[in-house]
């Protein structure tokens, strides 16, 4: 099967109404984990995963496995850009959970790192807390596909997963574009 994602920037209006509410950072960079995070950036996006599952599939060139897939509603949060941290953390164990290998196998995480100064730390406590009550690693190297191509909305997790297959084929990790200081409420 396929699974695809397409974001297009069609309406000026939707990105006169982002960056009104305050929503856009100012530069147009996001600006992931960074003290100076000021908002999201907006972007187009278009791509597909072939996906194949069953005997031979991991064998083919270029393919990468995946344990598994989790996914939640965030429920309440205090505004349209701050996540539910507790939402997240069950979210993360949920994925491991799924996946049947432990926590502490793991060596990287794709943020979703919308460079939002509140939504980032509450995104970091919350891998945080989720590795701590599993018996992950203390210490990961994070990647965020959204510091090199800004949030793609609906073409985001397409961006972030093809991302993520891309980090896992290479050494070393990208560098997180735009991380100059870190944001003090994530370290």
């Amino acid at each position: 099967c396929v699974a695809g994602g397409v974001n297009l920037l069609l309406l000026a209006a939707t990105t006169a109404v982002t960056s009104a509410a305050g929503m856009l950072d100012a530069q147009g960079r996001c600006k992931t984990l960074d003290a100076a995070a000021g908002g999201y950036v907006r972007a187009e996006a278009c791509g597909a995963l072939r996906l194949a599952c069953g005997a031979g599939c991991e064998s083919a060139i270029g393919a990468e496995t995946v344990l598994s897939t989790a996914l939640n509603q965030d429920g309440r949060s205090s505004s349209l850009t701050a996540p539910n941290g507790p939402s997240q953390q069950l979210l993360l164990l949920a994925g491991a959970r799924v996946s049947g290998m432990p926590p502490s196998t793991l060596c990287g995480h794709q943020l979703h790192g919308t460079g939002t100064p509140l939504g980032d730390p509450i995104e970091r406590s919350a891998l945080a807390s989720a590795m701590a009550a599993s018996g992950g690693p203390a210490s990961l190297v994070l990647t965020a596909a959204k510091a090199r191509v800004g949030h793609s909305e609906a073409g985001a997790a397409l961006s972030g997963l093809a991302d993520a297959l891309g980090v896992a084929d290479s050494a070393p990790a990208p560098v997180t574009l735009h991380l100059r200081a870190c944001n003090a409420h994530v370290a």
